[in-house]
């Protein structure tokens, strides 16, 4: 360690590397606040070093090197010494499914938005008593129902009756949930950072895309992370037999171990939007082994609400948590008309390709039954693309060639003829 000799650009001297309070743990690695070079970052270190963990980390080491997006986190160096570690940047508020369904942020916004309907609704007390019997009556309803379908195996219907619950539980998550702006900007930023990655050349697969790899900071800039089952897809297909992930975020196929594309990655996609609508964590009263059953095998849907706060975002989760993976949105497509309904209208008028597309040029016009026709169709035809003549002593030389050309197989078998007679 004396003299410290990196072995690439991005491997990083440990003894600059300074670990601080862990963050949280994995089931392959645990997360540490750090610095490096006066920089806060975060150092994910592996927690065993066989073969199989090497792999992913060598992996994740090369996707994270070549990828360079707002919305994909930054990317700092790595260490082999004397862990195996990656330093990224540092996200302050963490995990999205922190934000989302932590205690104590939930209270935080439950707390606030009490306190914003309670200015609104001042002077108001008769609707407020109309509220809270219609919120009673609701709540005997629901629970007959659901004590009556507890009765039977989960089923569609059972789960959507298990979402909606009672009027009060309705209420309390409609406090806790993030509010509408938040929802659209994790919305965009995810499909941005992930349309980048399936236009790359190969395209590139996350396969573990969740709120639990979606950071935020403290300015709320939201970034993908935890590359470590991502791959580049060769071919038409991605074999999913040997692939880890999380069941709740999973799409049929890749829990049925079938080859998947980009598809799969806008499934998961549409759970985490249904976390942003419902402010619940997906299959929250299941295990993981009843998910792969239920999702994989008896084609069962997360169930959604009949109302958002974003109609448009649960319109695109619907899309998204197709069971067909060929009526799934692609992920440029989501991103367009992300930017389409809550863009700036002046970005969508105004913007032109860098280099516009220029159409295929046409060596013959398009046949039409008339003149007048024919004259209209040669002139909607792009131009024609036309040969420079070849100097004249180029075009002599050239029929030369062609007039020798035949005569070459009947010299070459001559000359063998020979050759076998002297030998």
């Amino acid at each position: 360690m004396r003299g410290f000799a990196p072995r690439c650009e991005w491997e990083l001297d440990p003894r600059q590397v300074l670990v601080g309070r862990r963050l949280a743990v994995g089931g392959f690695a645990e997360v540490f606040l750090g610095k490096y070079e006066g920089t806060v970052v975060a150092i994910k270190r592996l927690l065993t070093n066989d073969a199989a963990t090497i792999e992913r980390f060598v992996g994740e080491v090369r996707m994270l090197a070549r990828l360079r997006h707002p919305n994909l986190i930054l990317f700092m160096g790595y260490c082999t010494l004397p862990e195996l570690c990656i330093v990224s940047e540092f996200m302050s508020k963490g995990s999205l499914y922190g934000v989302l369904h932590s205690p104590e942020a939930r209270k935080q916004r439950a707390a606030a938005a009490r306190k914003q309907e309670q200015q609104h609704s001042r002077g108001h007390p008769a609707e407020e008593q109309n509220a809270e019997d219609a919120e009673e009556n609701a709540a005997a309803g629901n629970a007959a129902a659901a004590a009556a379908a507890l009765a039977a195996a989960p089923s569609q219907e059972f789960l959507s009756l298990e979402l909606a619950g009672t009027a009060a539980e309705q209420q309390q998550r409609r406090l806790e949930a993030l509010e509408p702006k938040l929802q659209r900007l994790v919305a965009v930023a995810v499909a941005r950072g992930m349309a980048y990655l399936h236009t790359r050349t190969p395209p590139i697969l996350h396969l573990d895309l969740k709120s639990p790899n979606i950071l935020v900071d403290e300015r709320w800039r939201v970034k993908i992370t935890d590359f470590g089952l991502s791959r580049a897809r060769q071919r038409t297909f991605v074999s999913s037999s040997a692939q880890g992930g999380t069941p709740e975020w999973m799409a049929p196929e890749v829990l049925r171990c079938e080859s998947v594309a980009e598809p799969a990655d806008v499934y998961s996609y549409g759970v985490v939007l249904w976390e942003l609508i419902t402010g619940r964590a997906p299959w929250e009263n299941y295990n993981p082994m009843q998910v792969v059953a239920m999702v994989g095998f008896r084609e069962l849907q997360l169930p959604l609400p009949t109302s958002a706060s974003e109609p448009f975002l649960l319109e695109l989760c619907k899309r998204c948590l197709a069971r067909d993976p060929a009526a799934r949105p692609s992920f440029p497509q989501i991103s367009a008309l992300l930017d389409q309904h809550y863009g700036p209208p002046s970005w969508a008028a105004h913007a032109t390709p860098l280099m516009p597309p220029t159409p295929r040029p046409a060596l013959l016009a398009p046949a039409a039954a008339g003149a007048g026709a024919e004259a209209g169709s040669l002139r909607q035809a792009p131009a024609v693309i036309a040969l420079p003549a070849p100097p004249a002593a180029a075009a002599a030389q050239q029929q030369q060639q062609d007039a020798e050309q035949p005569c070459r197989p009947v010299i070459q078998r001559l000359l063998l003829v020979l050759l076998l007679l002297l030998f």
